[in-house]
């Protein structure tokens, strides 16, 4: 086949439209802000801007390909607006506060009183746009909190957009759950004495039993069959912990089997308590990911001596991996992050009878 060359008769109007303008946007010149009307409709676009694109943005990396199925849901969706707004609330105080420290600093603007005036003006005009009016009200009073406070003069440097990020963590829904963890230090395997953790596979494990009864659910009409022993465990691994261990991990911790599952953690079973198994095999293990990490996954050997797997899986946020509790694997590690959360599970299942 013979080359096409390509000439401008190919283009049509929606290519140049699509492609060509959006080259030279980037060389028309912006416009300036030229009055406090202006400033203000700046604050507020951006404000609201910022908070959506965050908030959902965070959310759909939290619940991967089918957070589509959870924004169909009214409760999940009342949380989510709920959120939106409290964000939005400290966005606008950071961004008030963060504009007008500039000014002051950079143009010599003394008129620092302005800023109350129009945070003040922008929550009023949120009310026709339902704003809830108990959310208008702390807004309010944590704004003069932190006017009262401030220097002018080093605002702009002193972390102005902290307080919004930490809202994010704070209101978004999904978050919830995993802030509330009361992580215990520990190692695995922790059926092994070790002089101290960090000579193991150092971790912080969580009994995790907010979600079990949905989750089990979900699992048994997934799989078509009963689950008869059901618990999850919450873990968090600390990557400067793993390098510091003499095991010099690399790519992989530990290769092992979950034939039976012990965890230092207290209350961390339906059957027994600290430190004790569930009972014979066969045990279903299951990994889920909250970080997007291409060697951040699972990898599965054939046997325990094995130096490169047989199966590799990456972490992908809020995907699910259930395996057999007796094939050999290991955690892989991504260093470029600096923690690794996952959620680790483990069942049996009702033997049925031919």
């Amino acid at each position: 086949m013979g080359k096409y060359k390509l000439t401008w008769r190919d283009l049509t109007w929606h290519d140049f439209k699509t492609y060509l303008f959006a080259m030279f946007k980037a060389f028309i010149p912006k416009g300036k802000i030229s009055n406090l009307d202006e400033l203000e409709t700046f604050i507020q676009t951006k404000s609201a801007w910022v908070s959506q694109v965050t908030l959902y943005g965070y959310l759909k990396t939290r619940m991967g390909t089918r957070y589509v199925l959870h924004f169909e849901n009214d409760t999940f969706m009342d949380s989510v607006n709920l959120a939106k707004w409290n964000i939005y609330a400290v966005a606008l105080h950071d961004l008030t506060l963060f504009t007008f420290s500039k000014l002051k600093v950079n143009f010599n603007y003394q008129d620092t009183e302005k800023a109350k005036e129009i945070f003040l003006k922008i929550l009023d005009d949120e009310t026709s746009n339902k704003m809830p009016i108990d959310i208008i009200e702390n807004a309010k009073k944590s704004f003069d909190e932190r006017i009262q406070n401030i220097n002018w003069d080093d605002h702009h440097n002193d972390l102005p957009f902290n307080p919004s990020a930490l809202s994010l963590y704070k209101w978004a829904p999904i978050a919830e759950d995993l802030k509330t963890l009361d992580y215990q230090a520990t190692y695995q395997p922790s059926s092994k004495e070790y002089g101290n953790r960090l000579q193991a596979f150092p971790c912080y494990e969580s009994y995790y039993h907010t979600h079990n009864a949905y989750m089990k659910s979900r699992l048994e009409n997934i799989l078509q069959t009963k689950i008869t022993e059901f618990k999850t465990l919450a873990r968090k691994t600390i990557l400067d912990e793993v390098r510091a261990s003499p095991q010099m991990f690399g790519n992989y911790g530990f290769i092992h089997k979950d034939t039976s599952h012990g965890t230092s953690v207290p209350n961390a079973g339906e059957v027994g308590g600290a430190g004790q198994v569930l009972k014979e095999k066969p045990l279903i293990a299951g990994m889920m990911y909250f970080d997007q990490a291409y060697r951040g996954g699972t990898a599965f050997f054939f046997n325990q001596n094995d130096k490169v797997p047989d199966i590799y899986i990456s972490a992908v946020p809020n995907r699910l991996v259930l395996y057999s509790g007796g094939i050999y694997h290991a955690p892989c590690f991504d260093y470029t992050y600096k923690e690794r959360h996952t959620l680790s599970f483990f069942f049996r299942t009702e033997e049925k009878n031919d």
